[in-house]
């Protein structure tokens, strides 16, 4: 069985340890987060503050991996939202396909 992104993901330290996400659903604010794991098949994304996101929620996501760098857009599906006294969590599964998706894993890729 496959670890999910959540079981093999390092604790980020600080609100901006990590590439920055911006997750805008159309239902609310934009949502902003730090990616604490990020793979070809998803990212496991610390959220800042509050948000309206839901489990199964499809997302318009904008990355940016550092300063120098562009900022990537894709879609995602919302696997899970977790919330505790002090942070709240969501697992993503990217949704997109074409050149956005072959720049996000050439960027993935870059960074391992």
């Amino acid at each position: 069985m496959q670890a999910t992104l959540a079981e093999t993901m390092p604790s980020p330290t600080a609100e901006t340890d990590g590439p920055m996400v911006w997750l805008e659903s159309g239902r609310g604010p934009i949502a902003r987060g730090v990616v604490a794991l990020v793979s070809a098949e998803g990212a496991h994304i610390r959220l800042i503050g509050t948000t309206s996101i839901e489990p199964d929620d499809v997302l318009d996501v904008r990355l940016s991996f550092d300063r120098d760098s562009p900022i990537l857009g894709a879609t995602a599906r919302v696997l899970w939202v977790q919330e505790s006294d002090d942070v709240t969590e969501c697992e993503l599964e990217w949704t997109h396909s074409g050149p956005q998706r072959e720049q996000l894993e050439s960027m993935i890729a870059a960074r391992t």
